[in-house]
C-alpha cells in the first residue's frame, strides 16, 4: 500500500511539473512580460538593417545576449607573444572602443586582475596551428531566460598579416556577443554576405600579390545589428525566439497604423 502511496505521489509532483513547464513556456511566448519594444526598433532601424540583425542573431534558436558588462582578461600568452603582441593587443582595444561606441545596454571592459569574466587567449606563432573561436556562457538560473554572464574568446594567429589579424579579432567578438554564422546562400540579397559575423574571407589582390582580407571593421549593417542588439530602448530580451520577435513587430506595425 505504502508503495502505490509513493508511486501516486511521484505520479502527481511529475504531473504538476509537466503542467508548470508548459505554462511557463505559453508564457514566454507571449509579450505580456517580455521588455523588447517593437515600435522603437521600428521606427529607429530601416528594414534592411532588422532583416540583416534577424539572419545573424536567431542562428541557434534564441537569441543569446549579456546583461552584465563582459570584462576581458587576456591569458595564456604564447612563447611568440612579442612577436605580434602589441599589434594584437591594439587591435582588441580599438575593437573594443568601436563596441562600447554601438551598444547602450552593455559596456566591454579590459582588465589586468583576475577577476574578469571573459577569458581572452591569444597564440601567436609561425606556422597557424589551431582554430579561433569565441563562445558565452550562462547562468542556468536566471529568469525568464538566462543571459550570458561569462565567456571564452581563443584567437590563434599564424605568420598574419595587420588585417587578418584584425579580421579576426573583430570576427571573434561579434560571436562573443551573440551573432552567430548565416551561412545560406541567398542570390536576392547579396548584401548579406557583406558581413564580418560570417568567417573572415580573402581575396587575392594582383596589385599586392597575396590575399587581402574583405572585411576588416564590422559593415555598416553589421555596426546597425549590434546597435539593435544592444540598445536599452529596444531592450529585446535573452531567449526572445524568431518567431515572437516576428510576432511583435507585427503586432508593433498594427498599432502604428491605427
Amino acid at each position: 500500500m505504502k508503495f502505490l502511496i509513493i508511486i501516486r505521489n511521484g505520479l502527481i509532483i511529475v504531473g504538476g511539473l509537466y503542467v508548470i513547464i508548459h505554462i511557463f513556456i505559453f508564457v514566454m511566448q507571449q509579450s505580456w512580460f517580455s521588455s523588447f519594444d517593437a515600435e522603437h526598433l521600428i521606427k529607429t532601424y530601416n528594414q534592411e538593417e532588422i532583416e540583416h540583425f534577424s539572419r545573424f542573431a536567431f542562428q541557434n534558436g534564441r537569441l543569446r545576449k549579456w546583461y552584465v558588462d563582459p570584462r576581458i582578461e587576456i591569458v595564456n600568452h604564447s612563447p611568440n607573444w612579442k612577436y605580434k603582441g602589441e599589434v594584437v593587443k591594439d587591435v582588441i582595444f580599438d575593437c573594443i572602443d568601436t563596441l562600447n561606441n554601438l551598444m547602450t545596454e552593455i559596456q566591454i571592459h579590459p582588465t589586468t586582475e583576475e577577476d574578469g569574466n571573459v577569458k581572452l587567449s591569444v597564440k601567436c606563432r609561425i606556422f597557424r596551428t589551431g582554430n579561433s573561436y569565441a563562445s558565452a556562457y550562462a547562468s542556468l538560473f536566471r529568469l525568464p531566460y538566462p543571459s550570458c554572464n561569462r565567456g571564452v574568446i581563443h584567437i590563434e594567429l599564424g605568420d598574419d598579416n595587420n588585417e587578418e589579424i584584425r579580421s579576426t579579432v573583430f570576427h571573434e567578438f561579434s560571436q562573443l556577443l551573440g551573432f552567430d554564422y548565416n551561412l545560406t546562400r541567398d542570390k536576392t540579397a547579396m548584401w548579406i554576405y557583406k558581413s564580418l559575423f560570417n568567417p573572415p574571407t580573402s581575396t587575392f589582390v594582383d596589385s599586392l600579390d597575396r590575399l587581402v582580407e574583405d572585411y576588416q571593421d564590422y559593415t555598416a549593417f553589421d555596426k546597425a545589428a549590434i546597435r539593435i542588439m544592444y540598445d536599452k530602448e529596444v531592450a529585446m530580451d535573452p531567449g526572445l525566439t524568431r518567431q515572437k520577435f516576428d510576432r511583435m513587430i507585427a503586432q508593433a506595425k498594427k498599432v502604428m497604423k491605427q
